[in-house]
C-alpha cells in the first residue's frame, strides 16, 4: 500500500485540486502571467485584464488521475485581490489620480 501525505498547496475533490493565489491590485486590473504551482511542475496561467475578486481559472487536466481511468482531474484556482491596506505618499497620489480619471 502507497500512502502519501497530503501537499499543504492544494486542497483535493475528488481528481479535481483547488489551490489560491493572492493577485495585487495593479494586476487583477491589467492583467498578468503568473507561474503556478501543479503537482507535475508548475504551469503558465494568463490572467486576463479586468479580473474580479474570487475569479476561479481552470487548469484542465493539470489536478490527479481519476482512480481506474488516464483521464485527470482539473486543477482549479482562485484568485484572491490583495488590496493595499497601507500606501506609500506615492501610491495614495496615483490612486486619488485614478478615482478622479473614472469619475
Amino acid at each position: 500500500m502507497v500512502r502519501t501525505l497530503p501537499d499543504p498547496r492544494f486542497e483535493r475533490v475528488g481528481a479535481d485540486l483547488w489551490s489560491t493565489r493572492e493577485l495585487p491590485v495593479a494586476d487583477a486590473v491589467l492583467g498578468t502571467e503568473l507561474l503556478v504551482a501543479t503537482p507535475d511542475g508548475t504551469a503558465n496561467v494568463t490572467v486576463p485584464p479586468g479580473t474580479q475578486p474570487d475569479t476561479v481559472l481552470r487548469l484542465r487536466g493539470k489536478g490527479l488521475p481519476h482512480f481506474g481511468g488516464e483521464r485527470r482531474g482539473d486543477l482549479m484556482l482562485r484568485l484572491r485581490v490583495r488590496v493595499p491596506d497601507r500606501l506609500s505618499l506615492e501610491g495614495r497620489r496615483l490612486y486619488e489620480q485614478l478615482r478622479r480619471i473614472e469619475q
